[in-house]
């Protein structure tokens, strides 16, 4: 499980096999290629380069790689990150150009 931290290099959400589950342990959100999509199945923004930007190119968090086992319910994990990608009905991701800028968005915000 790797974890996703703010600008203050606290973690904020968890990434494990593109599920994004934040830290009260519900999915939030899951990337397909390099797209992340929110719990309303849309675009909110991409991850590259162990960044995720969102769709105006702004920081949303970096990804910090961890080799620690997951946590939680795995199952039911999959199973609201298979919910959250059947509503997902437009799968193309937006041209972003990154910035070097932190948003003041949440990553709670933005997956909301």
């Amino acid at each position: 499980m790797n974890a996703l931290l703010d600008k203050s290099a606290k973690a904020i959400a968890y990434l494990n096999n593109n599920i994004i589950t934040l830290p009260e342990g519900y999915v939030a959100g899951v990337i397909l290629g390099h797209c992340v999509f929110g719990r309303s199945g849309s675009v909110v923004g991409k991850l590259f380069d162990q960044t995720l930007y969102a769709t105006n190119g702004e920081i949303i968090a970096r990804l910090q790689i961890q080799t620690t086992k997951e946590t939680g319910n795995t199952d039911l994990m999959r199973r609201q990150a298979w919910e959250l990608i059947q509503i997902i009905k437009d799968h193309q991701c937006p041209w972003i150009i990154p910035q070097n800028k932190w948003s003041v968005q949440s990553i709670t915000t933005l997956l909301n």
